[in-house]
């Protein structure tokens, strides 16, 4: 049970390494923000379809395209835009905010 635990906990916290890896120092492909937007809608079809404020001044928007596809990007406050995630089946969802505290 202790091994279980500790495996769990070992997961956990990689995964939160490597998403605040991901938000502090993006690596993936970057660019200008018109050039990626540009390239998002002419070259695949993409239009934004949410946008949130993150840690550190940075926009996170997901695009998605007619077929399903979608992709998440991060802008920096200088500009730059970073892929950061992609994938397949994207749905829209219009749900109401649950109030705080209330039943889900």
């Amino acid at each position: 049970m202790t091994r279980s635990l500790f495996a769990l906990s070992l997961g956990f916290g990689l995964a939160a390494v490597a998403a605040q890896d991901v938000f502090a120092e993006p690596r993936r492909a970057c660019a200008k923000r018109p050039v990626v937007l540009e390239a998002l809608s002419a070259r695949f079809g993409k239009a934004r379809q949410s946008i949130a404020l993150v840690n550190g001044g940075m926009v996170m928007e997901i695009f998605a395209g007619p077929r399903g596809t979608w992709t998440a990007t991060i802008t920096r406050p200088d500009g730059t835009t970073c892929i950061i995630a992609a994938g397949t089946a994207y749905e829209r969802v219009d749900e109401e905010p649950v109030p705080h505290g209330a039943p889900a």
